[in-house]
């Protein structure tokens, strides 16, 4: 039973699955079955069971995001412990990976991280580019503190704003960062706002009812009209990536603080792709997970609780980091 217990909600399609039998025709190719189990790239078993429903999967009852669902991503999954490594569901999306990789005319990688995980893959010599993303220009143009709409709306004049914004996935743990609000629950100079919804949006939530968090908001995703109003709230961003999902998932957050502006505050692995640019542009800091001293010396500092230069010393590092960041070409 998938989330310690839990059985999938009924009707969901993701109950008694068929006895063994042949894959149906429509739900693969059989180019990937080959009967020697030496055979690269290829299983050598085409029978199983197999859900009567599978348009109808109800990812999130089995603690799977929809998206990392839909999008097949082996290595997402083993990293979360979703599927095991040696699995038939494991060998299957690989065999699929690398069947599409060895026959793709350009391959698109976000980071040198993921770049290094797809190379061993196939042959992609000169069939290989890396452009991270960019987010859209026009929708996060940075706001005004004292006249912004987003935080007048939600109390948030004269406050330090410590934003995390996007989804709350358990790809990118919050725990530290939920800690530290605990312990920072009576300095009533800084407010942690979490935008967004997902997987980790129950531990938000859970944690601001338990401690009674009157420091903390917990806020759906906004209108993309009124993206920059809310980016443009934080002073500073928090971008987080879990401990083994560097070159798996790429940070695209960092771009959207980047593009408003703001210092970020990093929960995750070095190296990585943020861990890069901080490195290298210095417009923000980085914190291991579980590190909640660390965190909390990090949100001091940047929440401008002990900042020794200027907001203007941030923006410009953020700046030069924009300036130096390729964008890609659409």
């Amino acid at each position: 039973k998938p989330n310690g217990g839990r059985e999938p909600a009924h009707g969901s399609g993701t109950r008694q699955p068929s006895r063994p039998r042949d894959v149906p025709p429509e739900r693969w190719d059989p180019v990937f079955y080959d009967p020697s189990s030496s055979a690269p790239d290829r299983l050598y078993c085409k029978r199983g069971g197999f859900l009567p429903a599978p348009q109808r999967f109800d990812a999130l009852s089995f603690g799977i995001m929809p998206v990392a669902a839909q999008g097949a991503e082996p290595d997402q999954l083993l990293a979360l412990g979703k599927i095991k490594p040696g699995s038939a569901p494991a060998l299957f999306l690989e065999a699929v990976n690398r069947f599409v990789l060895r026959r793709a005319s350009l391959v698109v990688a976000l980071d040198r991280f993921m770049a290094d995980r797809l190379r061993p893959r196939a042959d992609l010599e000169g069939k290989l580019s890396i452009m991270a993303p960019w987010p859209h220009e026009d929708h996060l143009a940075p706001v005004d503190q004292a006249t912004n709409p987003f935080r007048l709306a939600h109390g948030l004049v004269g406050k330090r704003v410590i934003m995390y914004s996007g989804n709350h996935s358990p790809s990118n743990p919050l725990t530290t960062l939920l800690q530290a609000a605990v312990q920072m629950k009576d300095d009533p100079r800084v407010v942690f706002v979490f935008v967004g919804g997902g997987l980790g949006k129950r531990e938000v939530e859970s944690t601001i009812a338990e401690h009674g968090l009157g420091n903390t908001l917990s806020l759906p995703y906004q209108p993309l009209a009124d993206l920059r109003f809310s980016l443009s709230a934080g002073d500073v961003h928090v971008v987080s990536l879990g401990e083994d999902m560097v070159g798996i998932i790429h940070p695209c957050k960092i771009y959207g603080a980047m593009a408003a502006s703001r210092p970020v505050l990093y929960f995750g692995p070095r190296p990585s792709h943020v861990s890069d640019l901080l490195d290298e542009h210095g417009f923000g800091w980085q914190v291991d997970h579980g590190d909640v001293a660390g965190a909390r010396q990090a949100l001091a500092e940047g929440a401008g609780l002990q900042w020794v230069g200027s907001d203007a010393d941030k923006v410009r590092a953020v700046q030069a980091a924009m300036a130096a960041e390729p964008r890609p070409i659409h």
